[in-house]
């Protein structure tokens, strides 16, 4: 054996070891560094993938809200003012040009105070000539310049005739709100 290792390598013998050498060498960095590199590559494009996906999401989720925070700024331009408290005076007077055309029966109480907010209900009552003049009065009632809002509504025809061309009775509540 010591013989062998004594022995000099032909010029054949080097350059066929230098080849397997490099064989060897590109096998290892194949295995070692480009196959790895490749696959987190792709972990890393699929991750990019799952991420651009996510945030198209976000931007989606983003465009709802700005058209539902436009749409809410925009329902708040509408919404109407908070008066101080005991505007029963002015509220009056506007249910009087409302009302002008007919005789309702109106009722009010007053709430107690909740956050610095009383909230002010009134039930009304009335009979109108038609739909379109109950129409006309809803509209005003619901449209006015302070904050309220209008439930329990109810439209009776009279003697189960068309409600578009019967007499009317309307009946229903708005509440009212006022700074305490």
């Amino acid at each position: 054996m010591s013989n062998f290792m004594k022995r000099r390598f032909t010029t054949r013998e080097i350059i066929l070891l230098l080849v397997f050498l490099v064989i060897l060498l590109i096998g290892l960095y194949f295995f070692l560094v480009f196959y790895p590199t490749k696959q987190d590559l792709e972990e890393i494009k699929a991750k990019q993938e799952e991420v651009e996906g996510q945030i198209d999401i976000q931007e989606i989720r983003k465009d709802i809200y700005d058209d539902m925070q436009a749409e809410l700024d925009k329902l708040g331009e509408h919404r109407g003012l908070i008066p101080d408290y005991d505007n029963i005076e002015t509220l009056m007077i506007e249910f009087n040009r409302i009302f002008a055309e007919v005789e309702p029966q109106i009722s009010y109480s007053v709430g107690a105070p909740n956050d610095g907010i009383i909230e002010r209900r009134i039930s009304f009552s009335f009979r109108a000539k038609d739909y379109t003049q109950a129409k006309s009065i809803l509209t005003q009632l619901t449209t006015t310049k302070y904050l309220s809002l209008m439930s329990n509504l109810t439209l009776s025809p009279s003697s189960g005739r068309d409600i578009k061309t019967a007499e009317l009775t309307v009946s229903g509540t708005m509440y009212f709100y006022e700074r305490a």
